[in-house]
């Protein structure tokens, strides 16, 4: 008997395949151990508009932190991000 096992690094907002390939497999696993990475989709992606596309990013705190893991990074509440949200969807 084949077991099919999948896993991913997190990302914000996903893209539809990460969900089509959690959903044909016997196990996943979200690798979360592994360095952060600056300016990647671990806390930004695209999403349209009312005007187009745009990059929305969840701020993080990453000073003097290059090597830490995924599961540390922690969200930069001093950035009032939060309004954006409602800026973007007037």
């Amino acid at each position: 008997m084949k077991m099919i096992l999948a896993g991913d690094q997190p990302d914000y907002l996903p893209y539809i395949g990460f969900f089509h390939k959690m959903s044909n497999c016997d196990s996943y696993m979200i690798v979360d151990h592994v360095q952060y990475s600056k300016k990647s989709f671990q806390n930004r992606n695209q999403i349209r508009g009312k005007n187009g596309i745009i990059l929305l990013t969840v701020p993080v705190l990453t000073k003097e932190k290059f090597d830490q893991p995924i599961k540390d990074v922690l969200i930069n509440n001093q950035v009032d991000w939060h309004s954006l949200l409602f800026l973007i969807n007037r």
